[in-house]
């Protein structure tokens, strides 16, 4: 366990990646055509997404993941 991730949750890593990729890198020149989603640029419509998506990430890892809980072992490193 490389990175203190179980391997059950590392889709996380991969999932927050691809959102880091998308929603603020390459992604968005991608989006940023002179395309419209009914009456809407498709880089309105991919930033709402985008956003929500990432609203969805923050869930995952604060509560599904439980992220913000302190490992046992390392509370206790730190009383000493």
């Amino acid at each position: 366990m490389i990175t203190g991730i179980p391997k059950n949750e590392r889709w996380f890593l991969w999932a927050l990646l691809a959102w880091i990729l998308l929603a603020l890198g390459p992604g968005l020149q991608l989006a940023s055509k002179p395309v419209f989603i009914g009456y809407f640029p498709l880089l309105y419509v991919y930033s709402v997404v985008m956003f929500f998506i990432g609203l969805w990430l923050c869930y995952m890892a604060g509560y599904k993941l439980k992220f913000t809980v302190m490992p046992d072992d390392l509370e206790n490193e730190n009383e000493e």
